[in-house]
């Protein structure tokens, strides 16, 4: 049985209890050009709306034979209590008592992205967004808070959470892609991280919720990679899997374990 440093858990935690969190997190300027020239934007279609229901997921860490479980996952969507027009996406992960919440409003008729409201370790995020721009502010290690300000770009997705529900309402199939840039919180500020999302075949696979008939697909930001398994039946996502590119034998894995309702 191998130990994981202490040290690499907390970075462990922020890097995959979100699956879809982007698998590159260096700073970035709003992409053009080439990075979004490969697909199509993903873009809600009009009238889209999220089913309600939770997810949960096991996120584990695997190396050779040996794995151990890193956290709990939960991904729950429904209405506002607040605003019956506007949907709210909970994503909460615990790591041994380390927990990361992401909170995002989103219209619940297109579903576009209003506000986000973010806490991962150290680090607390607050974001509202309009036609043109991201606002808000970061509050970073040392008790310093920073403004934020970004550009809207086509295919601009607010959360990781998001960016999983969002394929639940756009035609996954065989040959399927699409470009998502993901508002990405570090410790040296927010920025714009792009990604390419391709489906490359149907699939089964079998996780402790059960075996799916699945997407295959991959995730490629720069020169990393992750592959994820979405439910041909609803878009939702059942598996992951990624290596740091600094590594070769570690794999960062994530496995539905229930929803409600159920699969």
């Amino acid at each position: 049985m191998f130990m994981l440093p202490r040290l690499l858990l907390p970075v462990a935690a922020l890097a995959v209890l979100v699956p879809l969190t982007l698998v590159a997190q260096q700073p970035a300027t709003p992409p053009t050009g080439a990075e979004l020239d490969v697909a199509e934007p993903l873009i809600a279609p009009p009238g889209a709306r999220l089913a309600p229901g939770s997810w949960s997921y096991r996120v584990m860490l695997s190396r050779g034979s040996n794995t151990i479980e890193l956290a709990r996952r939960t991904l729950t969507v429904g209405p506002s209590p607040a605003d019956a027009a506007t949907t709210l996406v909970v994503d909460e992960t615990d790591s041994h008592g380390q927990v990361v919440a992401d909170s995002m409003f989103i219209s619940a008729d297109g579903l576009s992205p209003l506000r986000r409201s973010a806490t991962m370790g150290p680090l607390r995020i607050v974001l509202r967004f309009a036609a043109d721009s991201v606002r808000g502010t970061m509050s970073a290690p040392g008790g310093d808070t920073l403004p934020v300000s970004l550009p809207v770009v086509p295919g601009l997705v607010a959360s990781g959470g998001l960016l999983e529900s969002l394929l639940t309402v756009v035609p996954l199939g065989e040959g399927w892609a699409g470009t998502a840039v993901q508002v990405a919180p570090g410790p040296n500020g927010t920025s714009l991280v792009p990604a390419t999302i391709r489906i490359l075949a149907a699939d089964s696979v079998t996780v402790p919720a059960g075996t799916f008939a699945v997407w295959k697909a991959i995730v490629t930001t720069g020169g990393a990679e992750q592959w994820l398994w979405l439910d041909r039946a609803t878009g939702r996502l059942v598996r992951s899997e990624m290596k740091p590119p600094q590594s070769s034998d570690i794999v960062y894995v994530s496995e539905l374990t229930g929803a409600t309702p159920k699969p």
